[in-house]
């Protein structure tokens, strides 16, 4: 069979990674090179036939570059990612951004202001690692938690859903949106409740269904 339809195979998105640093004069270097090389590829995709639906650019964990004291400073460095972000829009497929993950308790407390201040600025997660037992590290679950149903109180809902995920051992290729979340993927991912148990949340304020 010969596939010829090839506005049935729609690319979800082209990523670029960066690593950025606390030295905001690099910010720009960086984001616009990132920016650059997913406009060369998406240009190279929609030329052969293919629907591109989003660009993104992912960074390291973000307690490593933005000023973290406290909210205050936090927000300070946002904003002027922001509008970095904003003088680079070329006004053709808008690139997304994503500041990594939150990697302590003290970072998980700053993104509920984060994410009702910035919106899917602040796309991020929290990676719940396990010990040598397969137990899950309960350090950062409940600050997660917490942290999700805050963003449920504050923020539109539509708005936050999504921008924080919670996850823990997770398979490759685990679906890690709602939308490509079925029950039959869900358990299967669920071998036992503590022996590989998987966490997921969403800022809508409750569990994964």
């Amino acid at each position: 069979m010969t596939y010829t339809r090839k506005e049935l195979c729609r690319v979800r998105t082209v990523t670029a990674f960066v690593v950025l640093e606390p030295d905001k004069e690099q910010w720009r270097e960086e984001i616009s090179r990132a920016s650059d090389f997913l406009k060369e590829m998406s240009a190279g995709i929609t030329g052969s036939g293919y629907e591109v639906q989003s660009l993104r650019i992912v960074t390291n964990p973000f307690g490593e570059y933005l000023d973290t004291a406290d909210i205050g400073s936090a927000r300070k460095d946002l904003s002027e990612l922001q509008a970095l972000l904003t003088d680079l829009s070329s006004g053709e497929t808008r690139v997304r951004f994503s500041i990594g993950e939150a990697r302590n308790v003290h970072e998980i407390s700053l993104l509920p202001e984060l994410i009702r201040d910035f919106g899917d600025l602040c796309n991020t997660c929290v990676n719940i690692g396990t010990d040598e037992n397969g137990i899950l590290d309960n350090d950062l679950i409940p600050p997660s938690v917490d942290a999700i149903l805050a963003i449920s109180r504050i923020t539109p809902r539509e708005r936050a859903i999504s921008i924080l995920r919670s996850t823990a051992t997770v398979r490759p290729l685990f679906p890690i949106s709602r939308r490509d979340t079925t029950k039959k993927s869900w358990e299967g991912n669920m071998s036992s409740v503590w022996k590989r148990r998987t966490s997921w949340f969403t800022c809508s304020g409750r569990t994964g269904e």
